[in-house]
């Protein structure tokens, strides 16, 4: 996206795990593992308040579909992640703003 526009986020769980619960948190460069360390012993709950999080969707179960909106930052690569404990690691990836 480009600095600015509104961010329509759509997540859907189609992971092949019932059991295995997921969600999308999007964070200033520099903070996934501080954010992913600060939640494990919450099972990844962010709290709302968290500044180092610019959106995240809520932790869905297999087949549930989620949504976050956010204005699109600075331009920059923001990391992206799942925060269920010991998913971040493999579960992440970049968001690019121009």
């Amino acid at each position: 996206p480009h600095r600015g526009a509104r961010v329509r986020l759509t997540f859907h769980h189609g992971g092949k795990f019932l059991s295995a619960r997921h969600n999308w948190v999007l964070v200033y460069p520099g903070q996934m593992d501080a954010v992913d360390k600060a939640v494990e012993h919450d099972d990844g709950i962010i709290p709302k308040d968290d500044k180092r999080v610019i959106a995240d969707t809520p932790m869905c179960d297999k087949g549930v579909t989620v949504m976050t909106q956010f204005t699109a930052p600075a331009p920059g690569d923001y990391p992206f992640f799942c925060s269920t404990p010991g998913h971040g690691e493999c579960m992440n990836g970049i968001l690019r703003v121009t």
